[in-house]
């Protein structure tokens, strides 16, 4: 037999050194990709949260409908700041804290005092009154190591710890940014 008849299969095929760039630049792109979205999932899972305020509480800071983010890292709420905080029923809310552990909350007059001092912010929609339904709310509220009191912007209409009562560390999901 001849050489030329010889079967061209036991020769080593040539490697086409442009075919293997490309799959190393594809499977490079996609660890990236992997990596970019397990990030991303790990930043949902302990960083970052998403809310959406529900009705009209915190108007018009927040509308109905609209999308909140908010930063779960921290323990230390205060005074002024909007969180989202979820109640034992697992119910969320988005409240801006009005007291901190320590402070004295008296409402009257259609004014929030906080240690004596009229609360003053233009986020404050309306008048506040105290929810006289409620028999386990009363005024003046020291607040206990741990406890807060939270409010709604739109003070008229809103369910929050004239509601349900001052409400604990623990109940916080995060501060809302933005």
């Amino acid at each position: 037999m001849s050489r030329v008849a010889r079967n061209r299969s036991t020769y080593p095929k040539k490697i086409d050194k442009k075919k293997t760039e490309t799959k190393s630049e594809i499977l490079k792109w996609t660890g990236r990709l992997i990596i970019a979205a397990v990030i991303v999932l790990l930043l949902f899972i302990f960083v970052i949260g998403s809310s959406a305020v529900s009705g009209h509480s915190m108007y018009p800071t927040y509308k109905d409908g609209q999308q909140v983010m908010y930063i779960k890292l921290g323990s230390n709420y205060e005074s002024g700041e909007v969180a989202v905080i979820k109640m034992v029923d697992g119910t969320e809310y988005i409240k801006r804290v009005i007291g901190t552990p320590g402070d004295t909350i008296d409402i009257k007059d259609g004014k929030v005092y906080i240690n004596g001092e009229a609360e003053d912010g233009d986020y404050i929609n309306g008048e506040t009154e105290p929810d006289t339904t409620v028999a386990e709310v009363s005024y003046p509220l020291t607040l206990g190591e741990n406890e807060y009191f939270v409010l709604g912007d739109n003070r008229a209409d809103s369910v929050d710890s004239r509601t349900f009562g001052t409400i604990v560390g623990l109940q916080f999901r995060g501060h809302v940014v933005g």
